[in-house]
């Protein structure tokens, strides 16, 4: 089995994404029904295939993904009633080419991102006004309580916004670089780039916290 297939089997038993994330965006698109949506580091676009069949309407997605192998299954996994724009690239390379979204969805992207004001006046830029980011999250601060037992400079990092721990991917068994960012700091940065935020809201499974932060765009 693939590191791929093994992704996408994680993603079909985590009640994380089946119990609180597709239902929860489900309910956020058919409320405001954003035309144009951006999923960033879709993986293999379960979520996005996902709230797309629940949906009433029929929205446009952009879905990218860094890697090719990825992009190569989600596309061998998408009905013909999507509408999706599915490409190997970078958000930063999207960014570049002035197109603009309603929604744009980083569903544990930031885990694999560096995150700062530049980030969140990029995002503010590839919105249209009123236009809404949704931030998935989950909570590290226990991950970095257990790392900083071997390294204390780890909580120093962690509250300076530059802190990567080193896991084991739950889906692949595989080591990936972790990116534990502070809510507060994703907050201000958001707020401080012309958004505020509009909804917050937070499960457990497990023990562990997940979040889900929408922002909207403050109109120009």
């Amino acid at each position: 089995m693939t590191e791929t297939e093994k992704w996408e089997q994680g993603c079909r038993t985590d009640r994380v994404r089946n119990e609180f994330i597709i239902p929860t965006l489900y309910n956020q698109l058919e409320q405001f029904k954003p035309q144009e949506i951006l999923d960033i580091g879709s993986g293999t676009a379960y979520i996005a295939r996902a709230i797309d069949e629940m949906l009433s309407y029929n929205p446009h997605w952009t879905i990218i993904d860094t890697s090719q192998e990825r992009i190569d299954f989600s596309i061998s996994k998408m009905t013909s009633k999507i509408d999706a724009l599915i490409q190997k690239n970078s958000y930063e390379e999207v960014s570049k080419s002035g197109t603009k979204f309603d929604a744009i969805f980083l569903l544990f992207t930031l885990l694999e991102m560096e995150f700062d004001e530049k980030i969140c006046k990029k995002l503010n830029e590839s919105l249209n006004d009123n236009g809404f980011t949704y931030i998935v999250m989950p909570n590290s601060l226990e991950d970095v309580f257990n790392a900083a037992q071997d390294d204390y400079d780890i909580l120093f990092n962690y509250l300076n916004n530059d802190c990567q721990l080193h896991k084991i991917d739950k889906f692949t068994k595989e080591p990936y670089p972790f990116n534990a960012h502070r809510f507060e700091y994703i907050i201000q940065c958001m707020l401080k780039s012309g958004h505020k935020l509009i909804h917050m809201q937070n499960e457990k499974f497990n023990n562990k916290e997940t979040y889900l932060l929408v922002f909207q765009k403050v109109k120009s």
